[in-house]
């Protein structure tokens, strides 16, 4: 048996995570999200992590579900999709396992169009292309069981400060976790509501307020139909916005933690 969680805003990591799940028999597609919210010994042979990288680490959610994992496979891989550098995020994401007595047997990355600095539409498609052939010859990899972590590798620059400080840019500069609403725009439709892995957006009435629990995953901007919402300053437009072709938003709602 085997099992394969995943975190994904706008759709590149879900896309990762199913192709990776079809590659083993039985094998569960599961939120990492849900997971924290309702934790359970995992039992299956083969685990499987597959996130985005955000300031060149992991997300804060991923690294919480690590922090409640309770596990103890036999074969277990992690992989991120990022905009350019995964910075520290695998290294990081060997350590947290570690700590929980976890070997990762095999790590690596995969470059996928941006959803913050939000890729031009021919880029985009270039880079889907590129990465869907990495892809394949990861999935091959896995299944034959490669042992291979020389992908968690750790620059010094990550180890010592640059990633506190990209954050601190993002939370204090930026104020990357405030949620912003046009309200001429906005048809009350609730999908940003549904779309959050974390229930951080409720409806009051009739219009989108968050809470103090973003998990900064841009969903909600980018999945806006009326591109209503900005996180930060960051919105979208019809002209300038991203979401993976292969995702459609009804298989986003199954990650939300309830």
């Amino acid at each position: 048996m085997a099992v394969v969680f995943y975190f994904s805003g706008t759709g590149n990591s879900l896309d990762v995570a199913k192709q990776v799940a079809a590659v083993f028999p039985n094998c569960r597609l599961e939120s990492m999200a849900r997971y924290i919210a309702q934790p359970y010994c995992i039992q299956d042979d083969v685990m499987g992590f597959v996130c985005p990288v955000y300031c060149f680490d992991l997300p804060p959610l991923v690294q919480k579900f690590i922090a409640v994992l309770q596990a103890n496979p036999k074969y277990c891989f992690g992989l991120v999709t990022m905009g350019g550098n995964q910075g520290r995020a695998l290294k990081h994401m060997q350590l947290l396992l570690a700590k929980k007595e976890i070997q990762l047997d095999y790590a690596d990355a995969i470059i996928m169009p941006d959803n913050f600095f939000v890729t031009p539409p021919a880029k985009a498609r270039s880079m889907l292309i590129e990465a869907d052939q990495k892809l394949q010859s990861i999935l091959t990899y896995l299944h034959k069981r490669k042992q291979d972590t020389t992908q968690c590798e750790e620059k010094t620059l990550w180890k010592y400060g640059g990633v506190a400080l990209g954050w601190w840019y993002m939370r204090n500069i930026l104020n990357i976790e405030k949620l912003e609403l046009d309200f001429s725009k906005c048809i009350s439709c609730g999908k940003c509501v549904k779309v959050c892995p974390v229930g951080n957006i409720t409806m009051q009435d009739g219009k989108p307020v968050s809470g103090n629990q973003c998990a900064t995953c841009f969903a909600c901007v980018r999945w806006c139909p009326k591109h209503a919402l900005k996180l930060g300053g960051k919105g979208a437009s019809d002209k300038k916005n991203y979401v993976n072709p292969n995702i459609n938003i009804q298989e986003l709602f199954s990650q939300e933690a309830k």
